[in-house]
């Protein structure tokens, strides 16, 4: 064999090794949560699902909310094994003097993805 041959041998062998390597997909149900209104001085919950549709452990870190109404049950490093799923439990508080407002939380997290941050806005209406 001549030197591109074994060039382009290697090439191959390189490619076909990234493209078979495993890899942690996630999959939200959506960008966007809606939730119902919620009365002044209330809570509400809200429970979503993180897929992990790849053939790697999916490790979710640093999830953060824009807001400190929503609480997230969710572990720094929290790991979901390949094609099982996760529910993400939150709970959103209220104070009585909060009426009428509309509120657009953006809740983020890291992911050993491709994509690294992922994120998702919950929308409700206080009454």
């Amino acid at each position: 064999m001549n030197k591109f041959s074994y060039t382009t041998a290697i090439l191959i062998i390189v490619s076909f090794s990234f493209c078979s390597s495993p890899k942690a997909n996630l999959k939200l149900p959506s960008s966007y949560i809606v939730q119902d209104s919620i009365e002044a001085g209330e809570s509400a919950l809200i429970s979503y699902y993180i897929h992990n549709t790849g053939n790697k452990s999916l490790i979710i870190e640093k999830y953060t909310c824009s807001c400190e109404c929503t609480f997230v049950d969710l572990k720094n490093s929290q790991v979901i094994l390949p094609n099982d799923s996760l529910e993400v439990k939150s709970k959103i508080t209220t104070t009585k003097n909060e009426k009428y407002l509309s509120r657009d939380v953006l809740c983020t997290f890291k992911a050993n993805t491709d994509s690294i941050f992922h994120r998702i806005h919950i929308k409700y209406t206080i009454k």
